[in-house]
């Protein structure tokens, strides 16, 4: 999602160069399935998302002093959870106070270009990335690497499988697994409440649980999504109505 903020009226502008990012996309990789959508208002962008897609906004904020507060105001009406918000057109200056997001982490380029210059960005801290200043001449550029760690489900004739695999291509099999930030103390409480016996219902509620003990914020429909695979539904992704119902009984 690509837009700018407006100054006066706190709302974003999604067709500010759209059409140009289109065309370059297009160039670079023809596989691109792009759309671009014109709205009215904020709340009309989350129906147009899939609710199992990386969600990456990139805003043109021409100042990010001056218009961070705004931009919370239009992230509310979104009602959106992103995966990684970027800032362009910051103005940063050396003394420029960088403003936290609960739940990400941020990171600045340091290198002055202009006064309109800078690019601010913020990942969700669960993925643990590892930020990276591009020496660029004339621009500003950032690279968010995301460690390629990640766990695989599947169902086969013996029943639903579990799978984690680390950068190196080894791979695990694992009744209950943890992997980002907070992992280490999640897989150990994983362990101390898996059993063989434990129904789908209790599973869930005790991942949610132990979940909510390490995340940095308040856990709620919309910061965490269950996704659940068995032989009978196969994949099922929870809505937010279903998760806020399982929510409110953890403890």
């Amino acid at each position: 999602m690509y837009g700018s903020i407006d100054q006066n009226n706190t709302k974003i502008n999604f067709l500010e160069p759209v059409t140009a990012t289109l065309e370059l996309l297009s160039e670079i990789d023809e596989s691109f399935n792009i759309s671009c959508h014109t709205l009215d208002f904020p709340e009309q962008c989350e129906r147009l998302l899939p609710t199992n897609s990386i969600k990456v906004l990139n805003i043109n904020i021409r100042s990010l002093q001056k218009n961070f507060n705004a931009f919370l105001i239009v992230l509310a009406r979104l009602n959106i959870n992103f995966d990684a918000i970027v800032f362009a057109e910051c103005w940063l200056t050396d003394i420029s106070v960088i403003p936290q997001i609960t739940g990400y982490l941020s990171f600045r380029t340091s290198k002055f270009i202009n006064k309109c210059g800078g690019v601010v960005m913020y990942i969700k801290s669960c993925w643990s990335p590892v930020f990276t200043e591009l020496p660029l001449d004339e621009a500003n550029c950032v690279l968010a690497d995301v460690p390629n760690v990640f766990s695989i489900l599947g169902i086969d004739e013996k029943g639903p499988q579990l799978f984690h695999m680390d950068p190196s291509g080894t791979f695990v099999q694992y009744d209950a697994k943890a992997i980002g930030s907070g992992s280490e103390g999640a897989q150990q409480s994983l362990k101390e409440v898996y059993h063989k016996s434990m129904t789908l219902k209790e599973a869930i509620k005790s991942a949610l649980t132990i979940l909510k003990q390490v995340m940095e914020e308040k856990l709620s429909e919309n910061n965490v999504e269950v996704v659940t695979m068995t032989p009978a539904s196969m994949f099922h992704m929870f809505t937010r109505e279903q998760l806020a119902e399982v929510i409110k009984d953890i403890p």
